[in-house]
């Protein structure tokens, strides 16, 4: 299904990929770590693996409180699914996101595949209905459209202080090849239109090997 104008999730701005840009290099790209992640035992599978991302420095307070932030990322992979994991400073907005939030609240991995192009995988969360949504996405930057992805594979674990999901390689396999421009972001719309959004520093992960 392709939709015109807003994606499965507000779009946040990633400068186009290059091959070296703000101290990031492809050859120094980030390698996956290997592990089978039970989704639903929370941290206990993530033993051992350091964060892809430490957002802890520089950070800046979401939706009024540094509770609300991310704190750090945690990708890995086993030879048929990635995981993710966001770990917050305080308790998980998405179990109960402050009163602002009128809408819905999202939280994604970008995966910039190409110049103009991202996969998109994440999370919307409705709070009038209590509920958990996963998408896979692409966006077009140029085109300003956003096509979901067929797949069956999204788990999610929506923990008290960290948010945890999965998806199968196969449903992404076109995508996640090679050294990739990776970012986590999360926000929502507000009451009066303006978007709230926090994004982690880019990294480069090789999906490839």
């Amino acid at each position: 299904m392709t939709t015109k104008g807003e994606s499965a999730t507000p779009t946040p701005a990633i400068a186009a990929a290059t091959p070296e840009r703000d101290g990031l290099s492809v050859e120094s790209a980030f390698l996956l770590p290997r592990r089978t992640i039970k989704v639903e035992e929370r941290l206990d599978s993530w033993a051992g693996i350091e964060p892809l991302i430490d957002n802890s420095f520089g950070m800046e307070p979401f939706l009024g409180s540094m509770d609300n932030s991310i704190s750090k990322v945690y990708l890995c992979r086993d030879d048929k699914y990635l995981y993710w994991r966001v770990d917050f400073v305080g308790a998980n907005p998405l179990r109960r996101p402050p009163s602002i939030v009128v809408n819905k609240m999202y939280l994604q991995v970008l995966f910039r595949f190409e110049r103009q192009k991202r996969l998109m995988l994440g999370v919307n969360y409705y709070p009038s209905e209590g509920s958990l949504k996963p998408f896979l996405s692409v966006w077009e930057d140029v085109l300003q459209t956003s096509t979901t992805l067929s797949s069956t594979s999204l788990k999610t674990d929506n923990g008290k202080t960290s948010f945890i999901g999965s998806v199968a390689l196969n449903d992404a396999s076109g995508y996640l090849t090679g050294p990739l421009e990776t970012q986590v972001s999360m926000g929502t719309i507000l009451k009066d239109s303006r978007r709230a959004e926090q994004k982690t520093p880019i990294v480069f992960v090789e999906y490839g090997k």
